[in-house]
């Protein structure tokens, strides 16, 4: 064996060229490509995640447009969570009492209707009230205004009004509404 100083110049030189090739072949080999592939993995994953939160904002964009468009239509009552069956049941009807009462609707009579299921949606049912009352054109119309502001939401699923024709009733409307609210079911429909 050959010791250090017995070398020439040149062999040292050779020597340390091929140390240093060698010691940048392990970090290339070590360090560099692991460090490559982590990054190229962790730059395809930055790729699907943002694709999936493009993905999430556009579901909360459509949520929030269809939210207002509800509100819109049927009042704040549209953001509250569903209640339970008997307890929806019990608010929906002192809501429609309450909205008769400040609309100026006359004689009104409430019939429960058979709760009936929303298509798409096992866990819902529309808890169904049937009002018959009277009164004129104007306390129609507020009473339709008002079912926007009541504090449960109310749909009206119909509504028909027919004209007394008494002479002594000249004005007087009868009015039948089929009135609903969602509530939550306590068994799930097939």
């Amino acid at each position: 064996m050959i010791s250090l100083s017995q070398m020439t110049p040149h062999d040292r030189r050779a020597i340390l060229l091929g140390a240093a090739a060698l010691l940048a072949v392990v970090v290339v080999r070590w360090v560099l490509v692991p460090w490559a592939i982590s990054w190229q993995q962790a730059r395809q994953e930055i790729t699907v995640a943002q694709s999936q939160l493009d993905a999430l904002e556009n579901q909360v964009r459509r949520h929030l447009s269809q939210r207002d468009r509800l509100t819109a239509m049927y009042g704040n009552a549209v953001a509250k969570p569903l209640e339970d069956m008997e307890p929806a049941t019990l608010r929906f009807g002192e809501a429609v009492q309450a909205v008769m009462g400040r609309s100026g609707i006359r004689d009104p009579a409430y019939q429960p209707q058979q709760p009936r299921g929303v298509p798409g949606a096992p866990e819902v049912e529309m808890v169904t009230l049937r009002m018959t009352g009277r009164c004129q054109l104007p306390d129609l119309a507020r009473c339709l205004a008002e079912l926007r502001r009541a504090d449960s939401l109310i749909v009206v699923d119909s509504l028909v009004a027919t004209g007394d024709t008494r002479p002594q009733q000249q004005g007087q409307m009868e009015v039948t509404m089929l009135l609903s609210t969602p509530a939550k079911t306590d068994r799930r429909r097939s």
